[in-house]
Formats: C-alpha cells, sequence, structure tokens
C-alpha cells in the first residue's frame, strides 16, 4: 500500500513540476501533504525501487527551489522541510543511507 502511495506522489511531482506556468500554491499543498505522510509511515518498509522514487519526489522540488526565480523563493522552506524530513527517516525502512547521501 505504501509503495502504491509513493508511486502516486511521483506521478503528481511530475506533474506539478512539468505543468506550465508551475502553481506554486499547488505545489506547496502537495509538499505538505507529503511531508505528513513521510512523517506518518515512517516505520513502514518500502521495495527499492519504491524507494527510489521517494528521492526522486524530494530531488524533484528541490530543482524548482535551485532555479530560482518567484517560484523557488516561494517554495524555498516547504521544500527544504521536506528535504529534512527525508534526513530524519529511520534508515532501511522508507529511505536506505545510499538515498540519502543522494539528497545531501
Amino acid at each position: 500500500m505504501a509503495a502504491e502511495r509513493v508511486e502516486k506522489f511521483h506521478a503528481d511531482a511530475s506533474a506539478l513540476v512539468s505543468s506550465k506556468p508551475l502553481k506554486a500554491e499547488k505545489v506547496k499543498a502537495e509538499i505538505t501533504r507529503f511531508r505528513t505522510w513521510l512523517q506518518k509511515h515512517q516505520d513502514e518498509s518500502l521495495p527499492a525501487g519504491a524507494q527510489g522514487k521517494l528521492v526522486d519526489v524530494v530531488q524533484m522540488y528541490y530543482k524548482i527551489v535551485a532555479a530560482g526565480g518567484l517560484d523557488g523563493d516561494m517554495l524555498h522552506d516547504s521544500v527544504l522541510g521536506v528535504a529534512e524530513d527525508l534526513m530524519k527517516l529511520p534508515e532501511g525502512k522508507l529511505v536506505t543511507i545510499k538515498a540519502k547521501k543522494t539528497v545531501l
């Protein structure tokens, strides 16, 4: 069940990030949902493919901030918060130590 939700987060993030113009408010709301899910399900285990997609979601959001601009400024705190949440997760469940090093 958790793997299917990660797939949904990945698909939603891809759609939001690629939309033109970027809808920063929708992205911010999705990041909030994602952070809540991470915190709630931090003790669940995911297969390797889903763990990779979880990291991909954070990286997609981070690229918005890295690109700068008004949208990046607006999402800065939310994106750094979700990256911090990912780093705080216990290793081996939702995310591996190798994936955490990638995020760093």
